[in-house]
């Protein structure tokens, strides 16, 4: 409730704005002291501010562990404002595109997708604009990868946000701003910037989380190797496919080689017998011959002799 009064007292200057194509972005007037109720504060280098809810924080991280184990995409909605110290970001909440191709190492949007989305956005949030996009890097540590970096540049504004989180680690987030994708600074609610070391071993979080966090210098590297690995299940899943679809294939072939050589095997047994049953005919017709020929010798002595002696020579 706190929240819904601060924004109702957000009052539409008539002459400051940033025009993006044809439509105005319109400047809301609203202290950043009260903006930073119940958000993570994020500041730029020019005192660029930027305000987000913990309630878009967790609906990020609920979004991002029901992906689980691919990545998650979103936009992020809020208002532009202006106060004494000048230009800052007050983000309300986030629209879920539901029709992303993601894997468990990168999530892409389509036109199509990206309108449909920018739609709903309008509609769930009339009031506010569309400040940038925000994903998850499930189980690896929250910093845009070189794609993350091209997709920032397409997001011309200098308060167009990219925000990149862990959501089995809600505390581990980066937000970036403009197309150039400066990082911005956590920082307390005494003006302290909290500590963030790249590759050290401490890393002080936020008061409201109230811990410190012990990452040794593999633990990146190791996550790294572990997004690759799902990355891979996929095509691995793919290669097992094909290699079985092989192995079944050349189990056939060998199949049908060994019965064409048992076939080739039968048909020369089977002429074998053949000739084989030819040559027993002919000698069971010469022994019938014979036979017939021991018969008549009893009256024809010279039948036998005549036929082993060669015809004798003409006169």
């Amino acid at each position: 409730m706190k929240t819904a009064h601060a924004f109702r007292q957000c009052e539409p200057e008539d002459s400051d704005f940033v025009p993006l194509g044809s439509s105005a972005e319109a400047r809301q007037a609203l202290e950043r002291t009260r903006a930073r109720s119940d958000r993570r504060v994020y500041r730029g280098q020019d005192g660029f501010e930027v305000a987000v809810p913990e309630h878009v924080m967790t609906r990020v991280v609920a979004f991002g562990r029901r992906a689980e184990p691919d990545e998650w995409y979103g936009l992020l909605i809020g208002q532009l404002c202006d106060d004494p110290k000048g230009e800052h970001v007050v983000v309300h909440g986030v629209v879920h595109d539901p029709g992303v191709s993601a894997s468990p190492g990168s999530v892409e949007t389509s036109t199509q997708s990206e309108f449909q989305t920018r739609f709903a956005a309008r509609a769930l949030y009339p009031d506010s604009l569309i400040l940038g996009w925000v994903h998850t890097h499930p189980h690896m540590r929250a910093r845009f990868s070189q794609p993350d970096h091209r997709n920032q540049r397409t997001w011309t504004q200098s308060h167009s946000l990219g925000l990149v989180i862990d959501p089995w680690n809600p505390v581990d987030a980066a937000l970036y701003r403009g197309p150039r994708a400066e990082l911005l600074t956590e920082i307390r609610d005494n003006e302290e910037p909290i500590a963030r070391v790249e590759q050290g071993t401490t890393r002080v979080e936020a008061p409201a989380i109230g811990r410190i966090r012990s990452e040794s210098r593999w633990r990146p590297a190791l996550q790294h190797a572990l997004q690759q690995i799902r990355g891979l299940k996929r095509w691995g899943m793919l290669v097992g496919a094909v290699g079985l679809v092989a192995g079944v294939t050349v189990s056939l072939v060998k199949i049908h080689l060994r019965i064409s050589r048992m076939t080739a095997q039968v048909e020369q047994a089977e002429s074998r017998l053949a000739s084989s049953e030819s040559s027993s005919k002919a000698q069971q017709f010469r022994i019938t011959e014979i036979e017939g020929k021991l018969q008549r010798w009893p009256s024809d002595p010279g039948a036998l002799v005549c036929d082993a002696l060669p015809p004798p020579p003409p006169p």
